[in-house]
């Protein structure tokens, strides 16, 4: 057996059957990509999995990790939305990524995403994040959707992420005081929106 088909073996099930829906459109259990497949796959550099609960889903299950991404290092587009991810520590190492969408799910950190730098958009409202310390290195981020969280300052957000971001999502966030909202005007540079 070589290696993709190994790889291919060991996902969860629930990896095997989200690919199958919505990489492959081939929803069927009894379906085993071919070799060439699975090599697209593992060399796709855009991939789209919205939960049953998503508009426009094109999955059937709610994800509840990011496993099978891992092997997917030419990755520059991921959206895992609508799904019951709670950790993105599956992302460490994957420098290619340009855009991830995670809105919609459990996530309870950002940690994990560090190593992302070249990272230029994130979407991660409507979870229960409580920080957003990890995002301190990610200067190249130009967008930015946190809003619908856990947080209560805005720690890991730096004078470097004023000249370049250009959109920054973080109202509302109940916890989230005022001095905070002023900082970032006042000492980052970024003006606080609401989305």
């Amino acid at each position: 057996m070589n290696r993709t088909r190994a790889w291919w073996n060991g996902l969860e099930p629930q990896w095997r059957q989200a690919f199958r829906e919505a990489f492959f459109s081939r929803p069927s259990p009894s379906f085993s990509p071919s070799e060439e497949e699975l090599h697209q796959l593992l060399h796709t550099q855009v991939l789209r999995l919205a939960g049953p609960g998503a508009p426009y889903s094109n999955l059937s299950i709610a994800l509840t990790n990011l496993s099978g991404v891992v092997a997917l290092r030419d990755l520059t587009y991921l959206s895992v939305t609508d799904c019951h991810i709670t950790t993105l520590e599956e992302l460490h190492g994957h420098h290619q990524l340009r855009s991830l969408f995670v809105q919609d799910n459990r996530l309870t950190s950002l940690k994990g995403i560090e190593s992302c730098t070249g990272l230029q958009e994130l979407y991660a409202q409507n979870n229960a994040l409580s920080s957003v310390a990890p995002l301190r290195s990610l200067t190249r981020l130009h967008t930015l959707y946190v809003s619908g969280n856990a947080l209560t300052n805005l720690d890991g957000l730096t004078p470097h992420h004023g000249e370049v971001m250009r959109d920054c999502f973080v109202l509302p966030n109940a916890g989230l005081p005022n001095r905070e909202i002023i900082r970032l005007q006042q000492e980052i540079g970024l003006i606080p929106r609401r989305g």
